[in-house]
């Protein structure tokens, strides 16, 4: 009797174990990016809006948009596949630097988003500073000389810039093309 209850017991905690894993798999399948395994749009829209919900005003919040630099032109000369390649790198940078804290996700293409939780805005310029230098420095495989790789970021601060995700995602979007248009491989910021 006494092992028959074990081997219940074992049975449940394997099934409960299966049933964990599953769902992990089923919620990274729902929220991660195939491709870099960032978190996605959809759970970057998601956590934004919880985030500026539940933060108190006088806790900064700070937004990072990353655009990579004439990618579209390395994308044209050296194909999709290793331009694929580049995409996963970058994705793998920018989520070693990050603290467990933040959120890394691929907004789409060739952009990445970062929250970064608690960050003033002197502190999320900094960072992104450090970023702007490590894909600069960095050498990807293949990476021509001639084509080096940039990106350009863009920040803004909530509360300071914006009290809803939609604004504070345009903000952030706004100071990066500004630094794309001032010759890329820079961070511009909101009021900076």
């Amino acid at each position: 009797m006494k092992r028959r209850i074990e081997e219940e017991r074992d049975q449940v905690v394997r099934e409960a174990e299966q049933a964990r894993a599953e769902h992990k798999e089923l919620f990274d399948l729902a929220t991660r990016d195939g491709l870099t395994n960032l978190y996605n749009y959809r759970y970057l829209q998601t956590q934004l809006q919880s985030l500026m919900t539940q933060r108190a005003e006088k806790t900064p919040l700070s937004l990072v948009m990353i655009d990579m630099d004439n990618f579209k032109t390395y994308n044209d000369r050296y194909g999709h596949l290793e331009g694929d390649k580049i995409l996963v790198s970058v994705a793998d940078l920018l989520t070693a630097n990050i603290r467990d804290t933040d959120v890394a996700a691929r907004y789409g293409g060739d952009e990445f988003v970062l929250l970064l939780l608690g960050a003033t805005k002197d502190q999320a310029v900094a960072f992104a500073q450090r970023c702007v230098s490590l894909i600069r420095e960095y050498k990807f495989e293949g990476e021509d000389p001639i084509d080096k790789l940039t990106i350009s970021a863009g920040v803004a601060t909530y509360p300071e810039d914006a009290t809803n995700p939609e604004n504070i995602i345009k903000k952030a979007d706004g100071e990066m093309y500004a630094a794309k248009r001032a010759g890329g491989n820079q961070v511009r910021a909101v009021g900076i």
